[in-house]
């Protein structure tokens, strides 16, 4: 065990991914990174591992983005290994230095190897060359946290930037605070919102946008007929997009809990169901708004063939005060029902 200034202890033979800074001695012969530790590895006999990916800049220009290599902006390489080996391998003549981080654990600046081998998914794809931002050019609060379910990238996470007005969006994976590699053109149906940016509208707008095709399913099941494939399409990607997101108020999680339960019903889903039901009570005291309680009411006497709970729900659309495009089409379905 090592103290350190900041008072924390560090396991100095526990292994890490430590970010090394690597600029070749010479500019008339470039040394290798791998070259480099590899001759250590023979002279000292320590266990090290290198990932060294060509670390390329995004530039702006006048039409879109392009990809310009920048080796003077990011020269980071990342190397695995025990502190004490990655303090043997810097203090050769070889390049290689350490990078200090007070905050860390062991006064340098490591990176969990879930980061590691998110980079090294995103290296594989585009042949290790990886474009990156800095992370002071982005501002990486405005999107939402998310993890891709489809597509060349499954099971990656990071932080997701939709384009205005499109329908998919670049994934921004932050390797240190100042340095995060980007996924282009990921669809926005790829991936499963984790947690929505702060303050944003975008939780409202997803359940507004799906709730017009809840009801055109709704009012097939309710004839008994079966649903089709392009009725179920969008529910059940909603399902899979917002099926865990954390949302920051119980009202928001209460109208969800709401929506979700609705779609397992129809779906016949008895697990997804289970889950929904077990939210919904657990926000259920958040569930004031009027119009929210009516929905909620719409969707129960529909979905379990109880047509007595329109009336209750109908009493609660009376009271609301407000006019929205959300309540004029729960009027009309309450009108459809009852009529």
């Amino acid at each position: 065990m090592e103290m350190l200034a900041s008072g924390t202890m560090c396991r100095v033979d526990e292994e890490r991914w430590f970010v090394l800074n690597h600029i070749p001695l010479s500019q008339s012969r470039q040394s290798r990174a791998d070259a480099e530790i590899e001759l250590f590895k023979r002279i000292s006999g320590c266990d090290l591992f290198l990932f060294a990916p060509t670390l390329v800049k995004m530039v702006k220009g006048r039409e879109k983005l392009r990809m310009q290599e920048s080796p003077l902006l990011f020269h980071y390489v990342f190397v695995r290994g025990r502190l004490e080996d990655v303090r043997a391998l810097c203090g050769a003549t070889n390049g290689f230095s350490l990078i200090k981080d007070r905050a860390g654990s062991c006064g340098y600046l490591v990176i969990s190897t879930a980061a590691v081998e998110a980079f090294m998914q995103v290296a594989r794809m585009y042949h290790n060359e990886v474009p990156c931002f800095s992370t002071y050019e982005i501002d990486l609060e405005k999107g939402d946290e998310v993890e891709v379910v489809e597509g060349d990238f499954p099971g990656l996470r990071g932080t997701y930037i939709p384009k205005r007005g499109g329908r998919s969006g670049n994934l921004l994976i932050e390797v240190t605070q100042s340095l995060a590699a980007v996924v282009y053109d990921i669809k926005a149906d790829y991936v499963r919102i984790l947690k929505f940016a702060k303050g944003s509208k975008r939780p409202n707008d997803q359940m507004d946008a799906v709730i017009p095709k809840l009801y055109k399913a709704m009012r097939t099941y309710s004839a008994g007929g079966q649903l089709r494939r392009e009725e179920m399409a969008p529910l059940l990607v909603f399902c899979r997009r917002m099926g865990s997101v954390k949302l920051e108020t119980p009202k928001l999680n209460a109208r969800l809990q709401v929506i979700l339960l609705a779609i397992a019903r129809l779906m016949g889903d008895r697990e997804a169901e289970a889950r929904a039901e077990t939210r919904l009570q657990k926000y259920a005291a958040a569930m004031t708004n009027p119009s929210t309680r009516a929905f909620a009411l719409l969707c129960e006497a529909v979905l379990t063939h109880t047509p007595s709970l329109l009336s209750e729900g109908a009493e609660f659309l009376d009271i609301s005060v407000k006019t929205s495009i959300f309540q004029n089409s729960l009027r009309n379905e309450y009108a459809f029902y009852l009529s």
